[in-house]
């Protein structure tokens, strides 16, 4: 009878050990795998993503489309640029567009740790994003725009030399000093009557307080 009474008590708990070992090996997500999809944007071109401080994420990217996040549907003219806060489900909480009378690329983004938005882009001419006229100095300048996470404007300088100055990284530090790496491209040789030419580029670190 005890012989019994010991096999059923090994029997409980080496079931219980394997059930056990089971579920530990379930709850873990396989490597390089996510558990489920929560939110799938299917529409524009997005090039950056990053959590504020808030929980929140932001998306930066472009589009020439119409497009809608949200309850919002947005109909650009021409390249536009948008700047898209969801919350950790994927629901929109706040969507803005950029849409410049001028040449707009988006460059780098990055989010400072009091939670503003800092965006960089190229345009031409003159733009104004809410916070006054800037016009460029060359054929390209550089514009850096910080938001909050709110998406309002609460300022914006523009970057750049009398000649072209085109893409650059940008980095928020943890006093808010931005540093930039500006690529200024130069014309330094056109063939006549050709379309042929030859371009310098030079990299400069510049540093904003």
């Amino acid at each position: 009878m005890k012989s019994k009474i010991v096999i059923l008590c090994m029997f409980f708990i080496g079931s219980f050990l394997a059930c056990k070992k089971d579920k530990s090996n379930n709850d873990q997500l396989p490597e390089g795998q996510l558990s489920k999809v929560v939110y799938k944007q299917e529409q524009g071109y997005f090039r950056f993503i990053k959590s504020l401080p808030n929980g929140n994420v932001v998306a930066v990217g472009q589009n020439e489309d119409s497009i809608k996040f949200g309850n919002n549907t947005y109909y650009p003219d021409g390249r536009a640029l948008f700047l898209v806060v969801y919350d950790k489900s994927g629901n929109v909480v706040k969507s803005r567009m950029l849409d410049l009378p001028s040449y707009q690329y988006f460059v780098d983004a990055d989010v400072a740790p009091d939670g503003s938005i800092y965006v960089a882009f190229e345009f031409t001419e003159t733009i104004n994003i809410g916070s006054g006229n800037l016009t460029s100095n060359g054929s390209v300048d550089i514009c850096i725009a910080r938001f909050s996470s709110n998406l309002e404007t609460l300022n914006a300088f523009s970057y750049g030399s009398s000649i072209n100055d085109f893409s650059c990284n940008i980095s928020v530090g943890k006093n808010n000093d931005l540093f930039i790496i500006d690529r200024i491209k130069e014309i330094v040789f056109r063939t006549p009557n050709t379309c042929f030419q030859f371009y310098q580029e030079k990299h400069t670190l510049v540093v904003m307080k």
